[in-house]
């Protein structure tokens, strides 16, 4: 029967009564007889008609499928569904009825339990039921949801079934669709997200070296063995559920079935902070992110303080000239030493000051072990100038050179110290005792922590000069009164020599005619006493001879050194200086007869002795 053909049929409740009138006729037979010749005979009297009503009731038939119930996209074992997202199903069916339906998706096979005019229930009722469609019309397609949750198991099978809700015989297809084991089919796998439970790290970590973080994280999934899983650490708390954000990562582990682990190399330089930002974060193969204590917590990275260096081919002793000396029996002071300060952690500290703090300097002769110029007994004016015998003995400052330090990528920053040295300071320049030698910077820098480098001698020196320097305390010879034709006899008359250099010292000498106008002398041989009437030695144990000299006689012109061989001086107190003798004497010519004072000027000439008798 067709449907236009169904639409005259009375619907009642389900149910279509059809009624049939049965004519029963009944012949009188007193009206009209055949008779079997075909005669007709007569009859006295007709009955009357009978009728009796018929019924059957049509039961409503179910929705049947059109197109099976699936999932889509399919949840199955490589392509799960992630905690906290959605199972979709789809499906289709027709009602002969066009009632509208309701697919229904239920964790039993158990047909379900339909509702006139309304949804059907899975047996067992709502926690056997997975998902339920919208009412849906007849040959449209019924979509149903579940959004997968950390109970459900990691295997779940599924039911579908539709329902129509008539009012008045609602019905549900008893053969249930989807559980063929195709992908496509029950049952549907639920991914668990990782247990993430502890996080930490390494450090304290040195630029330059490598810091890890280490992870507790378990993943209980079994059906296609352990899940893959990486660890993220972020330098902000800025996760964007599948990577670091704009703040920047720290480091990301490989793929781990367990307990990853992430590493990276601090660069050099970093500065020194505790307290950094380090945040961890897990994320399975399948986008799925962990759980658990530790997700997104802060591992707090420090960064350990790197002690400072000095670069000993950056020493610049003496800013690249030979070292010298000033001032005699005296400090000559404004000696300078260029040099570079490296830090791991950077020339800027993580609060945009200073990392590198102060620099400390020892000068030494380069024979003078480093290791024996560095304490305040080691001071020696000769040969080291320890920064510990402290200011008040020898006040060397180090500072740094503005502008050298561009912020916390530059590891480097200049230095420039200045120093004083004594007048005895041992000369290294050729001919001296220490020729071979030079004067070397010892330095050792200091950071903001008060971390200390090595104590570090540059790779070049410089020579230390030699200084001519020596007085003569007595300015006066004075021989005394005499006649004309007389002499001092023994030479007595005395000067000292003594050096205020570093080297040793003698003496070449020249003098002057003396009269009683010097420097005006007339040259007159009765009113002036020439030059050479003047004897020297250096013994007193020498007669004044004037035909035969047992002594030098002085001339007007440099003489040749007297062998004094006055030493170097080896302290600084001048006044304890060692110091050798000259011995003068002189004759009145028999033709002076302007009686009077006489003056004139002897001259000494300082002349290094050879280094051998220092």
């Amino acid at each position: 029967m067709s449907k236009r053909q169904r639409e005259g049929i009375e619907r009642n409740a389900g149910r279509v009564t059809l009624a049939t009138l049965l004519s029963v006729v009944g012949f009188c037979m007193g009206a009209f007889l055949f008779n079997i010749d075909g005669r007709i005979a007569s009859v006295d009297a007709q009955a009357p008609n009978q009728f009796a009503t018929t019924s059957v009731t049509v039961i409503n038939l179910p929705p049947f499928w059109t197109v099976d119930a699936a999932e889509s996209p399919a949840s199955a074992t490589t392509t799960p569904t992630n905690v906290g997202s959605q199972v979709t199903w789809v499906g289709t069916a027709e009602d002969n009825n066009d009632d509208v339906y309701w697919m229904i998706i239920c964790k039993t096979d158990a047909v379900p339990t339909p509702a006139q005019d309304g949804p059907p229930e899975c047996d067992g009722g709502p926690s056997n039921t997975w998902a339920l469609s919208p009412p849906t019309d007849s040959g449209d397609q019924a979509t149903a949801t579940y959004t997968a949750q950390l109970t459900d198991d990691e295997v779940n099978v599924w039911y579908a079934f539709v329902c129509d809700g008539n009012l008045g015989d609602p019905a549900c297809n008893a053969t249930f669709t989807g559980h063929t084991g195709a992908a496509t089919g029950s049952p549907f796998v639920v991914n668990q997200p990782v247990d993430f439970t502890v996080f930490s790290d390494d450090s304290p970590t040195l630029p330059g070296d490598t810091i890890a973080w280490t992870t507790t994280a378990v993943d209980n999934d079994t059906l296609r063995g352990n899940d893959n899983f990486t660890l993220h650490v972020c330098r902000q708390n800025d996760w964007t559920g599948t990577e670091c954000g704009p703040g920047g990562t720290w480091a990301i582990s490989s793929l781990s079935t367990s307990n990853p682990t992430a590493t990276t190399t601090i660069p050099i330089p970093t500065p020194d902070e505790a307290n950094i930002g380090a945040w961890g974060f897990i994320i399975d193969e399948f986008g799925l992110e962990a759980i658990g204590a530790a997700q997104g917590t802060n591992s707090l990275v420090t960064i350990a303080n790197a002690p400072p260096r000095i670069i000993a081919s950056s020493v610049d002793v003496g800013s690249s000239t030979p070292l010298t000396l000033t001032v005699p029996g005296g400090e000559t002071t404004g000696l300078i030493v260029n040099l570079t300060v490296e830090d791991d952690n950077s020339c800027e500290n993580a609060s945009g000051g200073e990392e590198i703090d102060s620099v400390l300097i020892n000068m030494h002769r380069s024979g003078v072990a480093t290791s024996s110029c560095v304490a305040a007994g080691d001071y020696d004016t000769n040969s080291c100038y320890p920064y510990a015998v402290g200011a008040s003995v020898w006040e060397a400052q180090c500072e740094r050179v503005a502008d050298t330090c561009s912020g916390t990528a530059d590891m480097t920053e200049d230095w420039v110290c200045t120093f004083p040295l004594w007048f005895n300071a041992d000369p290294t320049t050729a001919g001296s005792v220490f020729a071979a030698e030079e004067w070397v910077a010892t330095l050792r820098a200091i950071d903001d922590d008060a971390e200390e480098s090595a104590w570090t001698t540059g790779d070049t020196g410089r020579d230390l000069q030699q200084f001519l320097a020596f007085d003569v305390p007595q300015n006066m010879i004075a021989y005394g009164a005499l006649e004309p034709g007389q002499t001092t006899g023994t030479l007595f008359a005395t000067t000292s020599l003594r050096s205020l250099g570093n080297t040793g010292v003698d003496s070449a000498v020249f003098g002057t005619d003396m009269c009683v106008t010097y420097p005006s002398c007339t040259g007159n041989a009765t009113s002036t006493i020439f030059v050479d009437n003047q004897q020297y030695a250096t013994t007193a144990a020498v007669v004044y001879d004037f035909d035969t000299p047992n002594a030098q006689v002085l001339s007007t012109a440099t003489s040749a050194p007297l062998q004094l061989v006055v030493p170097k001086p080896t302290a600084t107190n001048t006044a304890l200086l060692p110091a050798e003798l000259t011995y003068w004497g002189i004759r009145v010519p028999i033709d002076i007869t302007f009686a009077g004072d006489y003056y004139g000027q002897n001259t000494i000439v300082g002349v290094v002795t050879p280094s051998g008798s220092w």
